[in-house]
């Protein structure tokens, strides 16, 4: 089976991954978009999971003939970049905070784990705990599936790029694939193609700066956020049951609800009426009292002391990650293997400045007629 693609040209999908494609499970990523809310600023923004995870496909293929991996080796790279993302809920990374501590890769292994994908997966020889491995980045070929230099992020930025009309997604994939070998059990990329590597941490940070924390796109996730999350609670939503649903089904539960919070503002959302900004209090100014509440706390605690309903008040409180943000990418010039990270002051730039607004940031409903009020008034009570 030949899949023409707008951003890889014709994709070959024969055998085992072609049973897997034909899955519900798979088929049901045609219809969760990939970026979420960015269509509501950026229209053209529409495509979908499904052609992501064709996309990685293609360069999980790509590699396998570079790296001249073998027959075993080929046949589970492809098989866990085509699956990379089987566990994503509807409108993708917008509402998988939703769902507490489980992330979008912990239902995709749940789903590789059960039937039909497990049974399709075990006719074929493979255990899916070797695709797990893979999906984590574990072992010699998983940074090719999750590391700083892989096959996920160089197809959603070449295809976020193109979908959007912001080029700065636009990378040297090929490049950057024909560069690479295995010193042992490393893999590297030349030092003679740094520049594609540099092109691609780059396009990154400002591809989320523009599109990917874009403010508008934002306040939109939050408010569906909040949707969301209100109608799981009211209507006890498991996480399996809302990772089962696609954008499709979402939107009609939501339009069908009779949960207060969750029909206002996905009507909101419908008619692009977004909340606007009251207030933006950088994170270090925060009382210490503020600082320990999450957002759905600070919301409640807004809205008694503003006499305000809940529904009307959303807050995004950037997510602080403590993590190192060194890139482990590891380049090799005479003989030499190197992390790039050490090298160039370009990636070095990348690490060290944050797309995420360090900022906390309150949006109520833009019809209240005193807005400015309740921002002076919620500017004291930080």
């Amino acid at each position: 089976m030949l899949i023409y693609d707008p951003i890889h040209g014709y994709i070959e999908v024969e055998g085992l991954f072609k049973s897997i494609i034909n899955t519900q499970e798979f088929q049901r990523l045609k219809n969760v978009k990939q970026l979420g809310n960015a269509y509501l600023v950026f229209p053209t923004t529409n495509h979908t999971r499904f052609e992501h995870s064709l996309g990685a496909y293609y360069l999980a293929s790509q590699f396998a003939d570079q790296l001249q991996l073998n027959k075993e080796q080929t046949k589970k790279l492809k098989t866990a970049a085509l699956l990379h993302d089987i566990g994503h809920g509807p409108f993708s990374h917008t509402i998988e905070g939703v769902y507490g501590n489980t992330t979008h890769e912990d239902i995709s292994i749940k789903k590789i784990k059960s039937d039909p994908i497990k049974g399709i997966l075990e006719s074929e020889g493979i255990h899916p705990n070797s695709i797990e491995k893979l999906i984590l980045g574990k072992g010699k070929l998983g940074p090719i599936i999750a590391g700083d230099i892989d096959v996920d992020r160089m197809d959603y930025l070449l295809r976020d790029s193109y979908y959007s009309g912001v080029a700065h997604g636009v990378i040297d994939s090929e490049t950057i694939i024909r560069s690479a070998e295995f010193k042992g059990k490393d893999l590297v990329f030349s030092a003679k193609y740094k520049q594609a590597l540099e092109g691609l941490l780059v396009g990154r940070s400002l591809m989320r700066s523009t599109i990917y924390f874009n403010e508008t796109v934002l306040v939109a996730d939050r408010m569906l956020q909040k949707a969301v999350s209100s109608l799981v609670n009211e209507e006890n939503i498991s996480v399996e049951q809302l990772t089962e649903m696609d954008d499709i089904d979402l939107i009609s539960r939501l339009r069908s609800t009779n949960v207060p919070t969750a029909k206002y503002l996905n009507e909101k959302l419908y008619k692009r009426n977004l909340f606007k900004k009251a207030v933006e209090v950088p994170l270090g100014e925060l009382s210490h009292k503020t600082q320990k509440l999450n957002a759905n706390e600070l919301e409640q605690a807004l809205s008694e002391k503003l006499d305000l309903e809940t529904k009307k008040i959303v807050v995004d409180l950037p997510y602080i990650n403590n993590k190192s943000s060194e890139i482990n990418i590891k380049i090799y010039q005479d003989e030499e293997i190197i992390n790039l990270d050490s090298e160039s002051v370009i990636t070095k730039s990348t690490t060290q400045s944050s797309s995420y607004p360090n900022t906390l940031r309150i949006y109520c409903d833009k019809n209240l007629d005193k807005l400015q009020q309740h921002a002076s008034q919620i500017q004291t009570m930080l």
